[in-house]
């Protein structure tokens, strides 16, 4: 009877591995986001050149958030926090419509380079703030807006030029660094060391 018992367990394992049933499925290693990523637990997503994606509120990416050139990329709202576990990396070498980030924590870097020709914009009212563990950096974007973000390290806006840079309330462990912006408009920023963000 022991033989019998250990046999139909192990058959059970062997069942329930192949339906899947009552076992941890595991998360895939990467997910492209091409329309809409709603809410759930996600390793790496890629956005490729010329997509459109929408991050929804309650998404928890593990490792890296990487955008290529997308068309149309906006991540979370209100409703519940969107954070990635690494960092979020976004580059942009062609014409886009808008990149919004709203009420989203990022574990490390955030880096923008480029940006959209509808602008871009980070954080918000802070329902919307947005946080990097270390670095915050966005160079060489459009029409900008940075407000209510919190940089653990550094803060760095650089030669962004635009119908506007706005750059409000945002706060940085280290240094915060404004320079060579077009139309820059900055204040209420704070940092731990060097601050040239407000004007």
């Amino acid at each position: 009877m022991k033989r019998i018992a250990i046999a139909l367990a192990g058959f059970t394992v062997l069942a329930l591995a192949a339906t899947g049933t009552g076992i941890a499925q595991a998360v895939p290693a990467s997910t492209t986001c091409t329309s809409v990523l709603v809410a759930g637990t996600y390793r790496d997503v890629v956005v490729p050149t010329g997509a459109s994606c929408i991050i929804q509120a309650g998404v928890t990416i593990e490792h890296d958030l990487i955008a290529t050139s997308p068309s149309f990329l906006v991540i979370g709202d209100v409703a519940a926090p969107v954070r990635v576990g690494h960092d979020f990396t976004l580059t942009a070498n062609g014409p886009a419509s808008i990149y919004l980030v709203c009420n989203t924590a990022i574990g490390h870097d955030l880096i923008f380079r480029g940006g959209a020709a509808g602008g871009t914009g980070i954080g918000g009212a802070p329902v919307c703030a947005v946080s990097a563990g270390h670095d915050l950096s966005v160079v060489g974007a459009q029409t900008l807006e940075i407000r209510n973000a919190t940089a653990g390290h550094d803060l760095v806006v650089r030669n962004n030029l635009g119908a506007f840079v706005t750059v409000v309330n945002n706060r940085a462990g280290h240094d915060a660094l404004c320079s060579g912006n077009g139309n820059f408009g900055g204040s209420g920023n704070t940092a731990g060391h060097l601050n040239t963000c407000n004007s």
